[in-house]
């Protein structure tokens, strides 16, 4: 979650709100950390780690943007939130605030363009009078008042050096209020403030400073440092695109090198400027350069986007100009005309990629993996950084890092980091640095998210050369979360991980409200969520695995408690296991970059282990180093295995909830005669090693070619991490089965379409050609009454859907007005699954929820069920109970994809009787006022409001940073969600107005009162 902007003011509203709709997504903040915690009492035991106060930089910030008109004045020191002004608060992710995106405002706006201005007001706590020093860098005119007295003011342009302007102040204990008022014309606009106490010298933020300077005669001349005129020499590298070297200098400190580019051709350069600090470690700069009109250039990719093939390299073209085009602001001609910055990593990359692509591997290079994802044959990207001296002539150190939770879910174009062209860390540390998109909010959970990480790590390891025992993982927020799940899982790849405020428990610690502590929830479906939805479910398989935690102890999205629980728990087990905590930060840059890759460095991966752990919900992640875990004896039970060799030829074998594993042994374990005893669970077997290395054992259970096995297990989410396709049906005698058929399928696609922005592969059932079912999942809307394709499969599906029932193998539920959603291997592929869902008639097919595959707020994965029954029963649920209380019956198969009595549970009968029963909207259902009556803005939180509008054929529900529902009439004053199997309940005042809406998801409900 990093280089972005954050709206402390929406992290209440963000946590209440989350509880309200799946279907709704809402803005995700964080909330500003303290300052300075102070206090004049004594210290507490725990202490915080004292640091100089200028160690770190105002992140919090509220702002207010009066217009252009707006001039200097001696009454503007006395602004200040709820003192005038249409303030905002906003928290920085770093040292540098970025007011044009803290207001959504265009950083280049042409050379010509008017000033505009902004006021940005802050508090300082102090625990005594004192003087102190303002330290200021811009990149325009700022003026600065402290406690309304006017210390600081500059004039015109500069370039933005750390520290640049400093003026002496006086602070006084407790609040002080700093105020300053920025100048933007076209640019970036940004500051970065921070208070130093008198006599103090602040640590130096950047070595140089580099800008490139105005030359009217067309060459390109450089200043080597505009902050200081001391330190090493530094030598300035004139690139072109592909690493060609244009030409080179060297220059004292703050002076000026000047290039001759005449003769060079149009295009995209940068100039690399390399020095030494004090202490001789080496630093770099590059800077971006253009010569001539990009706008040119911006067509000529857009042109040739166009005209490029439909595979992975026209599809990488097409991303570079979407990406350009979206910079530009919709079109080449809209590009202000000192806007090229925008544009330039797009258009030296589409360069590079002209060349042949392979240009770009080269030191210092960068390179944009992309493939395609067969899921719905989307192409997906990781960005790569090779490191200075990049050579495949030796193996080389690589970090996987893996990208926080973004709460507008743009489109990858708009991902923070994706034009960005270097990485201090490749550039400083010597190592292959990989950004991964982790197919954006997904969670990196088992499915999508975390394929697309082992694909990237895979194709890196293909393309450079990668020493496979130093290869590390780390990622900040929901990128921590997924490399405690990644790292875990897939232990036996990563010589050491480093999550940054990431990974969560519910029990432990509630998220966003979120807990799963009910002692009420204690159904297997529960005990199961209770697990799965923890980050640390499979911790067990760091044994050999040193982690790095780290995390602000005032965290107020992630909280500390999550990282300060499993860090305990790894400490109990004896693992190698190190925590920094960073007192008095938040969910902010915690500036630990060079801690992280400086211990990650310190560790290679222990590849032949004599002993492994293993612990995992499903088989897909149960296996590590030489153990596979192959089926197993129950479901929704945890998977474990703790196997060690004593001695060659001698292991003990101690699993639970294993029906067969496979070994393969590393080869100073196998004995003289490849015979191996083995004491399994106490009993002693004996088995040889084949000449292919691997050997299973089972425990009076043999996997057959079509049970349940790694990959293959089902769970109806686990549809949508497999290549698949809809199929909606068209073969109901009914119209209004038909309609819903193709509606249902449509509103499947459109939320695929929100969430991962590529339309997924969508047929009516009689264009299913044979060859796409050989290739597909299939998702069949329609039972056999409605679907051509389930009633080609009926017979061979263990499905049967009448007027008043659901028969699934054998098992049969009385259920009328009922959909039945059901995930099997499908028996025109191997390694695919069809899911179909089928209803007892058109008002049943309505209830069917297309939204409940995958949390569509934050993108994990939701069904582990394989089967669910469900009609309109609305029923209301205590927090942490799950809706499968309030289903007709809900299961999962056995090993053999069998129902097993032990597996099926059935709806709480009596919650089921006393609950209301919906009704699906007919022709002649219509609400039980005039539409204008629920029009009007609800009150879901304090500052956050719905609103219901009308419109020209129904009502439709909008939330704050969420798409609009449409509502439709189920009688009265009840309402379904068109998307989801969401209700909406209007109720109404002593008078009979409308005077609260009640939402009800999955019977978690909400109630918002009327705003009059």
């Amino acid at each position: 979650m990093r280089d972005v902007v954050r709206m402390q003011v929406a992290n209440k509203r963000a946590r209440l709100a989350r509880k309200i709709l799946v279907f709704i997504v809402l803005a995700f903040g964080c909330c500003a950390s303290s300052l300075h915690a102070r206090t004049a009492e004594a210290e507490a035991p725990l202490r915080a780690e004292w640091r100089p106060e200028h160690a770190r930089f105002v992140r919090g910030w509220s702002f207010w943007a009066p217009g252009a008109q707006t001039q200097a004045g001696a009454s503007e020191g006395a602004l200040a939130p709820g003192n005038g002004g249409d303030w905002s608060t906003v928290w920085s992710w770093g040292d540098v605030v970025d007011v044009a995106g803290s207001l959504g405002r265009a950083s280049y706006r042409g050379a010509a363009a008017a000033p505009e201005y902004a006021f940005a007001y802050a508090r300082v706590v102090r625990d005594a009078d004192g003087p102190a020093q303002v330290s200021i860098a811009s990149d325009g005119p700022v003026r600065v008042w402290v406690n309304g007295v006017a210390v600081l003011q500059t004039d015109g342009a500069g370039p933005f050096v750390f520290d640049a302007h400093r003026a002496p102040i006086q602070l006084r204990r407790g609040d002080n209020a700093i105020l300053v008022k920025t100048e933007h014309r076209s640019g970036p606009w940004r500051f970065a403030l921070r208070i130093i106490p008198a006599g103090a010298i602040p640590s130096r933020v950047a070595e140089i400073t580099p800008v490139v300077v105005p030359s009217p005669d067309g060459a390109l001349a450089v200043q080597t440092d505009a902050g200081a005129s001391t330190g090493a020499p530094v030598t300035a590298t004139v690139i072109a695109a592909g690493g060609r070297a244009m030409a080179h200098g060297q220059a004292e400190r703050g002076a000026v090198l000047r290039f001759a580019a005449s003769d060079w051709p149009d295009g995209a350069y940068e100039v690399r400027l390399e020095t030494r600090d004090a202490t001789g470690r080496a630093a770099a700069v590059h800077l971006p350069w253009y010569k001539g009109d990009a706008r040119v250039e911006i067509n000529r990719l857009i042109e040739t986007a166009r005209n490029a093939p439909d595979d992975v390299a026209g599809d990488h073209l097409r991303m570079l100009s979407d990406m350009a085009l979206d910079r530009a602001g919709g079109a080449a001609d809209a590009l202000p005309d000192d806007g090229w910055p925008l544009a330039h990593s797009a258009l030296m990359e589409f360069e590079e990629l002209q060349s042949g692509g392979s240009s770009a591997i080269r030191p210092w290079g960068f390179v944009r993996l992309a493939y395609r994802d067969g899921v719905d044959a989307s192409t997906q990207y990781c960005r790569v950084y090779l490191p200075p001296g990049y050579s495949s002539d030796q193996r080389w150190p690589l970090v996987l890092y893996l990208h926080g939770y973004n709460p507008p879910n743009p489109p990858y174009v708009r991902w923070w980091g994706v034009d960005q062209r270097h990485n201090d860390s490749a550039d400083r540390f010597g190592v292959i640095w990989i950004e991964v998109h982790g197919r954006g909010n997904s969670q990196y959970t088992a499915g999508l998210g975390e394929q697309d990480v082992l694909t990237c790590l895979n194709e890196a390891k293909r393309r450079f050369s990668v020493d496979e025992d130093r290869v590390y993982l780390t990622g900040e927020s929901m990128g921590g979360s997924g490399t405690w799940l990644v790292g875990s899982r897939h232990a036996d790849l990563f010589a050491a991980i480093a999550p940054v405020f990431g990974g969560w428990d519910y029990r432990v610690a509630p998220l966003f409200g979120v807990t799963f502590t009910n002692p009420q929830a204690d159904t297997l479906p529960e005990r199961y969520l209770q697990e799965a939805q923890s980050s640390f479910v499979s911790a067990e398989g760091l044994l050999h695995t040193p982690v790095l935690v780290l995390h602000g102890d005032v965290d107020q999205s992630v909280n500390v408690e999550n990282s300060r629980h499993v860090v305990r728990m790894l400490q109990r087990w004896g693992y190698d296991v190190r925590y920094h905590e960073f007192p008095g930060f938040g969910h902010e840059d915690l500036n630990a970059r060079d801690e992280i890759v400086s211990w990650l460095l310190s560790h290679r991966r222990v590849a032949a282990p004599a002993r492994v752990r293993i612990r995992s919900m499903d088989l897909d992640g149960a296996s590590a180093y030489w153990a596979r875990v192959l089926a197993q004896e129950a479901p929704l039970t945890p998977l474990q295995v703790d196997a060690e060799f004593l001695a060659p030829g001698r292991l003990r074998l101690d699993t639970r909830n294993v029906a067969a594993i496979a070994l393969t042994p590393p080869a100073q374990f196998i004995s003289g005669d490849r015979r191996m005893r083995v004491l399994w669970n106490g009993r002693e077997q004996t088995l040889t090693i084949p000449a292919s290395g691997e050997a299973t054992l089972t425990a009076g259970f043999r996997p057959g070619e079509t049970d349940k096995r790694p990959g293959l297990e089902g769970g109806l989410s686990a549809f949508i991490a497999t290549p698949f396709a809809i199929v909606y049906g068209g073969a109901s005698e009914d119209p209004e089965m038909r309609r819903l058929c193709r509606e249902k399928a449509e509103m499947f696609a459109a939320l695929w379409a929100r969430w991962q922005h590529v339309q997924p592969r969508l047929v009516a059932d009689r264009d299913l050609t044979d060859a796409d079912a050989r290739r597909y999942s299939l998702l069949l809307i329609g039972g056999a009454d409605a679907n051509l394709v389930s009633r080609r499969l009926g017979a061979r599906l263990p499905l049967n859907v009448s007027r008043d029932s659901v028969t699934i193998d054998r098992h049969r539920f009385a259920a009328s007005d009922a959909v039945v959603q059901m995930i099997y291997p499908s028996p025109l592929a191997p390694q695919r699954y069809v899911v179909v869902v089928a209803a007892t008639s058109a008002a049943g097919m309505y209830f069917w929820n297309p939204a409940g595959f995958w949390n569509q707020t934050f993108g994990f994965p939701t069904l582990a069920f394989d089967w669910t029954i469900e009609d309109g029963r609305r029923v209301s649920l205590a927090p942490g109970l799950s809706p499968h209380r309030g289903w007709i019956a809900s299961g999962v198969f056995d090993s053999r994809w069998r129902v097993d009595d032990r597996w099926i549970f059935a709806g709480d009968a009596g919650l089921r009787a006393s609950s209301p029963l919906r009704h699906a909207p007919t022709p002649d259902v219509t609400a039980g006022a005039p539409l204008a009556d629920y029009a009007g803005r609800y009150q879901l939180a304090p500052g956050l409001v719905a609103s219901v509008v009308q419109e020209q054929d129904g009502l439709s529900l909008a939330v704050p940073g969420a798409p609009a529902e449409r509502l439709v009439a189920e009688g009265g004053d009840a309402f379904g969600a068109r998307s989801s199997s969401a209700s909406i309940r209007f109720e109404r005042a002593d008078d009979g107005a409308i005077g609260a809406i009640v939402i009800n998801t999955g019977g978690q409900e909400t109630t918002a009162a009327r705003l009059r």
